[in-house]
């Protein structure tokens, strides 16, 4: 089967991309944004020593017309919108795999929001393109138990990277044995959608909030080297951490 694959390199992208390989899945392409970021990463090399082409999400509507016999289209943690004249493309399926539950949480950063809503578990989706955000006819979804007032965004991350891969893997697969895949319509008004602006205003911690508030938004935003939860005093940052999370630091720096 002949696919392109819409991503950004990551270990667990990564992984995909090998399983595929060693498959001996057609590749015509790996579409990834803001591409000369990463033309220095074991990901592109591996692309280059493999013969597949890269492109920038500029680059592929603009050879898109060269491209012929698609049979695949697949997005994974892709952040832009996958165009109609994309998804027509694909002669059998055009599949997104959502790094969160659906249709529970669409949009990004379904991690520090699992967080912030103190979740008893989490999940992965794979899910039909369609034009707009998470919102394609949904395959499936893989729920797993995680106690997120017990845990970390770093070991939520790496449970939700390990069942990706194995949902990746799982629909490849029925594809490959021409089984018909599951579309099961959301409703539009089930779930809720979580934008970048959401997560960014997320992290402001009230100055006289209450402790659990403050521990969840503390718990949900640190994840080193990234950006924790803050305090906003006369316009500046003042960042938050545990005692925990400080003492963990010294150690990492003794």
């Amino acid at each position: 089967m002949k696919s392109l694959i819409f991503t950004k390199p990551k270990e667990s992208t990564f992984k995909c991309l090998k399983f595929l390989v060693e498959e001996k899945e057609e590749i015509l392409g790996v579409i990834i944004p803001q591409k000369e970021k990463y033309l220095d990463t074991e990901f592109v090399k591996f692309c280059k020593d493999n013969g597949i082409e890269v492109f920038s999400n500029k680059e592929i509507y603009e050879k898109l017309s060269e491209l012929e016999d698609i049979d695949i289209v697949y997005s994974n943690t892709y952040p832009y919108i996958i165009k109609d004249e994309v998804i027509l493309k694909a002669k059998k399926y055009a599949i997104n795999f959502h790094m969160a539950p659906l249709p529970k949480y669409r949009g990004v950063f379904g991690y520090n929001f699992a967080f912030l809503n103190d979740e008893k578990e989490y999940g992965v989706t794979a899910h039909h393109l369609n034009d707009s955000y998470d919102m394609g006819d949904i395959i499936e979804v893989v729920r797993f138990p995680y106690d997120c007032s017990k845990g970390n965004i770093r070991e939520l991350v790496s449970l939700a990277d390990e069942y990706i891969l194995e949902l990746f893997k799982k629909i490849y697969l029925q594809i490959k044995n021409n089984e018909n895949l599951n579309r099961i319509p959301q409703k539009k008004d089930g779930g809720k959608y979580y934008s970048r602006k959401n997560f960014e205003e997320a992290k402001i911690i009230e100055r006289y909030g209450e402790e659990s508030e403050i521990e969840r938004k503390v718990s949900a935003f640190w994840c080193p080297p990234f950006e924790p939860a803050y305090m906003l005093i006369n316009g500046k940052k003042y960042y938050v951490l545990t005692e925990e999370m400080y003492n963990n630091l010294k150690k990492g720096s003794d």
